[in-house]
């Protein structure tokens, strides 16, 4: 619930001054979201953070805060040791954050955890990083089943 929490608050104080992105940049944030699915299924973690993550990034997600790519690191890697696998990504929300060159998406993930699918949102933070972009922040939730309504 923290999470989501800080997932709407960061979404909400960002929202109000976005900007469009150039269909270029989208593609490029697009194409950086579809790899960081492919991150949390790679067999080299460690690699593939550092190419994707920026060196001071910060993860927070239910398991806790994360800072920089080593802990970001062991902290995919703790997820994987759990049973997290097929994770898939779709960006739902691309935009640039005005007065930065910093962009803000907000994509829809599943997943599995062992025998149990799991669905949750995700927000990066990207900047740039050369020709290119690294993730400055993440932070994720987690979809629970809603409580029968009927009861």
């Amino acid at each position: 619930m923290r999470n989501l929490m800080l997932a709407a608050a960061l979404f909400a104080s960002t929202s109000a001054i976005a900007a469009e992105v150039s269909p270029e940049q989208r593609s490029q944030i697009e194409a950086l979201i579809h790899e960081l699915s492919d991150i949390r299924n790679a067999p080299d973690v460690s690699a593939a953070v550092n190419k994707a993550y920026a060196d001071n990034a910060i993860s927070v997600n239910s398991f806790g805060l994360k800072r920089g790519q080593s802990e970001v690191t062991n902290g995919l890697l703790d997820l994987k040791k759990m049973g997290l696998m097929n994770v898939k990504f779709e960006p739902k929300i691309i935009e640039q954050l005005e007065g930065t060159k910093n962009i803000i998406a907000v994509s829809s993930y599943a997943g599995a955890l062992g025998a149990n699918q799991v669905t949750g949102n995700v927000v990066h933070i990207f900047q740039p990083d050369g020709p290119g972009w690294k993730v400055r922040v993440t932070a994720a939730s987690r979809l629970l089943p809603r409580p029968d309504q009927s009861k």
